[in-house]
């Protein structure tokens, strides 16, 4: 949300897991960004469990314009890509955009889905 060329297009319209079902008469749902927690990756060493951890994430920019779907698929990836740094209290070493595809239509008329797979390495301190 902090980020501008994001707040731009989505403002605070980031949501976890699904799209909102519920929402007051007159309030904005699109365009919007959904998110997911894929799964974590760790390795083992010969002393235990590795604290250097990889999140995969799905981010998927949602439209009911094409081009809209696009270029906020394209300011999440501009702001996420190669990202080292602090996300909130957490320790980011590195993003990686791992996969990405062009959804298409969704089964709902008129909405458009852009999505990304992004691998989130992070310092797991436990």
């Amino acid at each position: 949300k902090a980020e501008a060329a994001v707040a731009a297009i989505a403002g605070d319209r980031i949501y976890p897991v699904n799209l909102p079902q519920h929402v007051h008469e007159g309030d904005r749902v699109m365009p919007c960004i959904v998110f997911t927690g894929v799964g974590t990756r760790r390795s083992r060493t010969f002393c235990g469990t590795d604290r250097l951890a990889a999140r995969s994430y799905r981010i998927d920019a949602w439209s009911p314009n094409y081009d809209e779907a696009i270029l906020l698929r394209d300011a999440v990836k501009d702001s996420l890509l190669d990202y080292a740094g602090l996300m909130g209290a957490t320790r980011v070493n590195n993003v990686f955009l791992d996969t990405d595809a062009d959804v298409g239509p969704e089964p709902e008329p008129g909405l458009y889905v852009e999505s990304q797979t992004f691998l989130i390495w992070f310092y797991d301190g436990g």
